[in-house]
């Protein structure tokens, strides 16, 4: 049977009705809570854009899951599950704070940010290699590698804390102020380095969909069998795949100590390597679409905590919220991946 590939305008459509469902569906359950669906609304969009700070927390919090998003989305386009992207946020994260204590004092702000970054990268690409190498030499299964490496990393960031650099709480003392990114705008958090983000949409379409090594990505995710005839060998396939994830990862996790809380803090991840996984679907393993559904989630994430206080719901509905929004919109096929099965899979 041929497929049928539906107009622009129809897919426009589909995803306006999707959506619309789910925002429906959400204010079932507001109305199931005693909630005012209206005032909830109103209260979440107010809270997600409506102040500077508010603002600032959204666009911080949308470069994240642009970050985490990538981290799914390249190892996704080769056929691989990466449901490690929280772990190797926080291997980043700890590789960032490392190098932001260990430059000489008095070393160039800009240098030292950037040093931070790089270390952010390169932690989160060495923690994506472990279940690639898991995988190319034992067959490991990179969905329970990578599941089982986050708690590996979550414990890894506490023992760095408690051990390398304690202090009274369950926090490093904060970094030096050369290896804090200053902000763009007076009045409000967001920094450079969480713009960076931006940086990094070109940068994964252009791997991608531009070089020889996207090529070989995209092959092998959508034919396993054609890639090996083209020449492409899986394993360094797969080592490449995650380790470009894990980079964008640790990127994210790296831009947290530098450019948010100044400090590598325990359990400092809102679940934004998990969200990311629902972005990078969402988008349909595009970078060139992943900052919308970034952008939606961020709104969601940070609005909730709003809506909480003006509506006296319990805290946890907004990570509710979200969870349905995600679930309707795996319904109606808007988060999807066309070759389900062939994810996990050997090669």
């Amino acid at each position: 049977m041929i497929a049928v590939r539906r107009s622009p305008f129809r897919r426009a459509a589909h995803l306006a009705g999707s959506i619309s469902a789910s925002l429906l569906l959400m204010a079932l359950v507001l109305i199931a809570l005693d909630a005012d669906p209206v005032e909830a609304a109103s209260s979440l969009v107010r809270g997600a854009i409506g102040s500077r700070f508010g603002l600032s927390e959204t666009i911080s919090i949308a470069a994240l899951l642009i970050l985490t998003g990538l981290a799914a989305a390249i190892p996704f386009a080769a056929g691989l599950w990466n449901i490690g992207g929280e772990g190797q946020m926080y291997a980043g994260a700890v590789a960032a704070t490392a190098v932001a204590f260990g430059f000489p004092a008095g070393v160039p702000s800009a240098l030292h940010v950037a040093a931070c970054l790089i270390a952010g990268v390169v932690g989160g690409a060495i923690w994506g290699l472990v279940p690639a190498i898991l995988k190319n030499r034992f067959g490991a299964n990179e969905v329970i590698t990578t599941l089982m490496l986050v708690y590996v990393a979550i414990y890894f960031a506490d023992g760095a804390i408690s051990h390398w650099w304690p202090s009274q709480a369950q926090t490093t003392p904060p970094i030096p102020v050369s290896a804090r990114a200053t902000p763009l705008l007076s009045g409000m958090n967001v920094t450079w380095a969480s713009m960076l983000a931006l940086i990094a949409v070109p940068l994964a379409w252009f791997v991608l969909y531009r070089t020889s090594l996207g090529f070989d990505i995209r092959v092998t995710g959508d034919n396993p069998r054609a890639a090996l005839l083209a020449g492409s060998r899986p394993s360094n396939v797969r080592a490449a795949a995650f380790a470009l994830g894990g980079g964008f990862a640790g990127a994210a996790g790296g831009v947290v100590v530098v450019g948010m809380s100044h400090a590598l803090i325990s359990n400092f991840s809102d679940n934004f390597g998990y969200l990311g996984i629902a972005v990078a679907l969402m988008a349909r393993l595009s970078p060139k679409w992943i900052a919308l559904p970034a952008l939606l989630f961020a709104i969601l994430r940070v609005g909730a905590n709003q809506m909480q206080v003006r509506t006296g719901l319990d805290p946890s509905s907004g990570d509710l919220l979200v969870a349905v929004f995600v679930i309707t919109l795996m319904a109606f096929h808007v988060i999807r991946i066309r070759q389900l099965d062939k994810l996990g899979a050997g090669v």
